[in-house]
């Protein structure tokens, strides 16, 4: 299904959870593809949690509740970013194309039902996540957002992260310590998670365009690890905080008061971006 407004188009797949699967900003294509599964490609939410779970498991009333392995031997991402949505609409107003996907989950330790708004404006895009279990009980949950951009674009440079006073969680194997360092933009590759307190991470393709996306939490992870493919992936809480490191990133929700997530993805061309002394743009 392809919705936009202006020069800003996004086409979902309503069969997997709505999620993008083409992201195009002025004729130009924003994401890629690492491979045919679903984890790997398209622009698709994490629900109800995002990364991956130490024993594959979540601690659940003091209990480990042993979840479904997906990809490479994790349980990762989540149960919601391959399964359909339920239904759909579009919205359409003078400053405003909105595209909803509703989904319910009812083979999980509660039933949730979630709601995807994408909001497409001229010159940005807003995402809200949110997750309502039908029980007043509270449920931990850690929601996000997992996009795969290219590195390099039809036009400019490869692509370059932005990410001031940040700090990276230090890992073993691939689970989280719940040790703090401080993060260098120069560091890489990164499959990592960081703490960004003005939560705000920018990827420039010099003499293309800037993407600045601003989070309601102050959660990302940064995965560089492939080749032609960047991921900045916002989520509200630490990886595997479900069962332990950083647990007061977990959001407990109920039926009166739902977990929500809202993203601001906001792109500029070379054009409209100041230039540094001494700087050259290439348009």
């Amino acid at each position: 299904m392809e919705v936009g407004f202006r020069g800003h188009q996004l086409i979902f797949n309503t069969r997997l959870a709505g999620r993008a699967m083409s992201w195009q900003y002025q004729g130009v294509e924003l994401l890629g593809a690492a491979g045919k599964d679903p984890v790997e490609f398209g622009f698709y939410p994490m629900v109800p949690w995002a990364g991956r779970l130490e024993n594959n498991s979540i601690c659940v009333n003091g209990e480990l509740s042993e979840q479904d392995v997906n990809y490479q031997g994790w349980a990762l991402h989540g149960v919601s970013f391959d399964r359909p949505a339920s239904s759909w609409n579009v919205i359409e107003s003078e400053d405003c194309t909105t595209f909803i996907a509703r989904q319910s989950i009812t083979d999980w330790s509660s039933i949730l039902d979630i709601t995807f708004t994408w909001n497409i404006r001229a010159h940005s895009l807003e995402t809200i996540i949110q997750v309502t279990p039908r029980s007043e009980v509270p449920i931990n949950v850690v929601v996000g957002w997992h996009p795969w951009f290219r590195k390099s674009l039809s036009v400019g440079s490869p692509a370059q992260l932005h990410i001031a006073d940040a700090k990276i969680l230090t890992k073993s194997g691939s689970l989280p310590t719940g040790e703090l360092v401080d993060f260098d933009n120069n560091r890489g590759p990164l499959d990592d998670a960081l703490i960004v307190p003005n939560r705000v991470v920018t990827i420039d393709w010099p003499g293309a365009l800037q993407l600045r996306v601003t989070n309601s939490h102050r959660w990302f992870v940064i995965y560089t690890g492939h080749g032609d493919l960047i991921c900045v992936e916002p989520q509200t809480g630490a990886p595997n905080s479900l069962n332990g490191p950083f647990s007061e990133s977990v959001i407990a929700c109920h039926k009166s008061e739902p977990a929500r997530m809202k993203t601001q993805w906001v792109l500029k061309t070379f054009n409209d971006l100041p230039v540094a002394p001494g700087a050259q743009l290439h348009h």
